[in-house]
């Protein structure tokens, strides 16, 4: 019987709880649930940068996007307001040119002022859409003004009876203004390249 005390002995001596076991085991684990909550924040921390990195990314293209649509825009309409422009002060400049008189025909009259008026709101829409600080909008506003101007002269002119008018300063007004606005567009395009 002693042998069964002494083999109930040794049995129950190591299976006793040892202290550096636990203890083992407490800092084994404190380790690892410190080393998952560091590798969260760090996972965390770069899954925001990345977040926020492609959000500034995506307000670069939206803005991009709606600089370039609005200068489209604007470009299409200074182009087709100065065709539309040109067009009546073209068919307003034959008609001075003709030697009708309006006091014989009131409809040739009526149709030259109503023409004249439409020219005059034109250049006026061009003007406002024009930035002065810029060199080729300036330019074109000065060629703007310089059409309304001649226009204005002929007009007096053909009152006077004189329907000989200097074509070749019209048509460098004319020129000067379409040079213009080819060099606003070549600009416009530059521009809007480099947004992209």
């Amino acid at each position: 019987m002693h042998e069964t005390t002494e083999l109930l002995r040794q049995i129950a001596e190591h299976t006793k709880p040892d202290n550096k076991a636990i203890w083992v085991a407490a800092i084994s684990s404190a380790s690892a649930l410190i080393g998952a909550g560091i590798g969260a924040f760090l996972l965390y921390r770069g899954t925001s940068k990345q977040v926020e990195s492609t959000n500034k990314i995506e307000e670069k293209k939206l803005q991009a996007n709606i600089i370039t649509t609005e200068r489209l825009r604007w470009l299409q309409e200074l182009r087709q307001k100065s065709s539309e422009f040109y067009a009546n002060l073209d068919m307003n400049y034959s008609f001075l040119k003709r030697p009708i008189n309006p006091q014989d025909n009131p409809e040739y009259q009526e149709k030259a002022d109503e023409i004249a008026k439409e020219v005059m709101v034109q250049c006026n829409q061009i003007i406002l859409l024009l930035n002065p600080k810029k060199p080729h909008q300036e330019a074109m506003r000065k060629s703007c003004n310089d059409a309304l101007a001649n226009f204005q002269y002929c007009v007096g002119e053909r009152n006077k009876g004189n329907f000989n008018f200097d074509d070749n300063k019209y048509a460098k007004i004319k020129t000067d203004f379409f040079n213009s606005l080819t060099e606003i567009g070549i600009e416009t395009w530059s521009q809007i390249k480099q947004l992209k």
